[in-house]
């Protein structure tokens, strides 16, 4: 079979089949085929495009981490049509007409659409929002049962004003403020979340551990210690969680002789004006204030081993 294009002029050759068309305007093609003993003719329109048509949707705003989606359209589908964005940076599918885009810091992402020589691009602007954050502090994260407890969740950054929301809970004073009096009943988390003018959320908790009494459950002792200087039990010393302020701690020796006197639960290392002391059993008192205000004072006997 022989194949003949009219205009010949149009097409870079006239006798393919398939040809490239030469042309920067809407023409009509004629393609007449003959195998020697017949022929026939047909045409074909060809629409030369000046534009694609190409627009992207609204710039867009995000807080950090969470991520928006951008868009775009093309109003022309012709056969060999490409597209993109533009840069791949913290976005999910950049050959996707309405990706999700995360990025850290304001962004610009072009969208390209291109079809031979024709091009077209539109920007979309990304803004990501100042974040917010709120930090939680209380004046203790030990409690007594019965005790209130001030809390202070202070936000900072963000945009415009700053609204805190803490969670539902029976022993806070208040679940809209950012200093409410909580007066736990059992061990628990406190958390508050801070939601700024463009509903970019941070938040924060604090545990407070609650105890039934003053040195009760929390206040543990050595009956025994091996100051020898190996990092191991070489101190007699105490923890108390509840305990607010030591008074004194002291220590005699069997004969009633006074060898240690502090104000710290770091209580005693054994030695007695610069020597250490000889194994034996020791009496102790402590004396000092609960963080209820509750006095207290705790006596008994300890043990050195060399």
């Amino acid at each position: 079979d022989t194949y003949s294009w009219s205009p010949a002029a149009l097409v870079d050759d006239p006798t393919s089949a398939t040809p490239n068309v030469l042309t920067d305007s809407t023409v009509i093609l004629e393609l007449t085929v003959s195998n020697g003993d017949c022929s026939i003719t047909d045409s074909i329109t060809i629409e030369t495009l000046d534009r694609l048509g190409v627009s992207t949707g609204p710039d867009a705003g995000m807080c950090v981490l969470a991520g928006v989606e951008i868009s775009a359209s093309i109003d022309e589908d012709p056969e060999g049509l490409e597209w993109f964005w533009s840069p791949i940076v913290d976005i999910d599918d950049p050959l996707d007409l309405s990706p999700m885009v995360d990025p850290e810091q304001d962004m610009i992402y072009t969208f390209t659409a291109r079809c031979g020589l024709l091009e077209e691009s539109e920007d979309v602007y990304v803004d990501v929002y100042p974040e917010p954050r709120v930090e939680v502090t209380g004046d203790t994260s030990a409690v007594i049962v019965g005790m209130q407890v001030p809390l202070l969740a202070e936000g900072t950054g963000g945009t415009g004003t700053l609204d805190y929301m803490w969670q539902p809970n029976p022993d806070i004073s208040c679940t809209d403020c950012p200093d409410p009096i909580a007066t736990p009943q059992e061990d628990g988390w406190f958390r508050v979340q801070v939601v700024d003018d463009e509903g970019c959320v941070s938040i924060d908790s604090i545990f407070l551990r609650v105890y039934d009494d003053c040195l009760g459950s929390d206040f543990a002792i050595g009956k025994a210690f091996t100051p020898n200087y190996d990092g191991l039990n070489d101190r007699f010393e105490f923890r108390a969680e509840t305990a607010a302020q030591i008074d004194w701690f002291r220590v005699w020796s069997r004969w009633g002789e006074l060898i240690h006197e502090g104000n710290s639960p770091r209580g005693w290392d054994g030695r007695y004006r610069g020597q250490m002391m000889q194994p034996g059993v020791y009496v102790y008192a402590i004396q000092g204030r609960c963080i209820n205000g509750e006095r207290f004072t705790r006596t008994g006997d300890v043990t050195l081993i060399r």
